[in-house]
């Protein structure tokens, strides 16, 4: 859509609004993105980042974690996060044409953003084998990415989700292109998923029908 503004003194107004290549930078949050953070209560804090359309959603997770570490002063911590994208603010561009500015709109590229909760450990706490023993994995089914959180909330937020699912002896489920079902690897998702692989949530598990489970990976 074009839209045609007369008179001189508009020309400032339509400034072209350019956008370039580059991803967001790992930075406070600004315009074109970054991380912001907030104290829920002592050593547990929130923290969301935001990107432009050029930043992959697997780069706000490693902002995440860095903002994370730095919060928690290099000390071990425990984390659950979510992750998405969403439709920027339309973007406008002014070309002058003669006496007049006309302002063309662009479409919207859609903008990630990764947030959560960091649970900081004390200063003088070890993570001990049983602390360990407590944390198990778990898969976006959207992202691909695993995530250690601890058992309660693990159990709190996996079992009949449709966003998440446990991860079980190294591996997850899946459906293949032709509609079987497959378990796979954690080492090899990404791969899975170039092939056309879908990442079953706990609640696709759940009802999966077939009783026959192959395997890929191994």
């Amino acid at each position: 859509m074009t839209m045609p503004i007369s008179g001189r003194s508009l020309v400032v107004l339509a400034a072209v609004h350019t956008l370039t290549g580059c991803t967001t930078p790992y930075q406070p949050m600004g315009m074109a993105g970054g991380y912001q953070d907030s104290e829920i209560s002592p050593g547990v804090v929130r923290i969301e980042v935001r990107g432009n359309p050029y930043t992959h959603l697997g780069t706000l997770h490693d902002y995440f974690h860095r903002r994370a570490k730095e919060l928690c002063k290099e000390r071990q911590y425990q984390w659950f996060l979510d992750s998405g994208s969403e439709k920027g603010p339309q973007v406008f561009f002014g070309t002058q044409v003669g006496s007049a500015v006309v302002l063309s709109d662009v479409p919207s590229n859609k903008r990630g953003w990764v947030r959560g909760v960091v649970t900081c450990h004390a200063a003088t706490e070890k993570t001990s084998d049983a602390r360990r023993a407590d944390l198990v994995q778990i898969l976006d089914v959207q992202s691909g990415l695993v995530t250690h959180v601890s058992s309660d909330l693990a159990m709190a937020q996996v079992p009949r989700s449709t966003r998440w699912a446990f991860v079980s002896d190294g591996r997850v489920s899946a459906r293949t292109p032709e509609g079987h079902l497959v378990r796979v690897d954690v080492d090899k998702l990404e791969a899975a998923r170039t092939l056309g692989y879908r990442l079953l949530s706990d609640a696709e598990q759940e009802a999966a029908a077939s009783p026959d489970v192959n395997s890929v990976g191994r």
